[in-house]
C-alpha cells in the first residue's frame, strides 16, 4: 500500500471530526469542552488557509 500525504480541505472535515470527537469527549488532553461541529470545522479551515 503506497501513502499519500496531502493537505486537508473542506471535504475532510466530517472524517477528521470522527476522529477528534472522541478525543475531546472522552479524554483530558483536549482544551475544548465540546467536539466541534462540521460547519465550525469547515469555517476555521477556511479562515487557517
Amino acid at each position: 500500500m503506497k501513502a499519500t500525504i496531502r493537505l486537508a480541505n473542506e471535504n475532510d472535515a466530517s472524517q477528521m471530526l470522527l476522529i477528534y470527537a472522541p478525543i475531546v469527549q472522552e479524554t483530558t488532553i483536549s482544551f475544548e469542552l465540546e467536539a466541534p461541529s462540521e460547519t465550525v470545522s469547515t469555517t476555521t479551515a477556511i479562515f487557517l488557509e
